[in-house]
């Protein structure tokens, strides 16, 4: 089975995907969220409240709503 099967059936299973935004941790309230975009920090922009930055500022949605949606 090729991966984007995999992936594909994965989604499926879940029954969710996440939108292909960034987020930066002035969006959220909660600490440990804070901490996982710090971590994950890929992009300059956040699709949220649109600030930008010259260094990586937001991660992405799909880091975030896999520990939301355990929670």
């Amino acid at each position: 089975m090729g991966r984007a099967k995999a992936e594909w059936e994965e989604l499926q299973d879940r029954g969710w995907s996440a939108p292909a935004k960034y987020v930066c941790e002035r969006c959220v309230e909660d600490e440990f969220l804070k901490q996982v975009i710090r971590n994950g920090t890929t992009s300059r922009r956040c699709d949220y409240c649109k600030r930008r930055s010259r260094r990586a500022i937001a991660s992405p949605v799909e880091l975030l709503i896999p520990i939301i949606y355990e929670t």
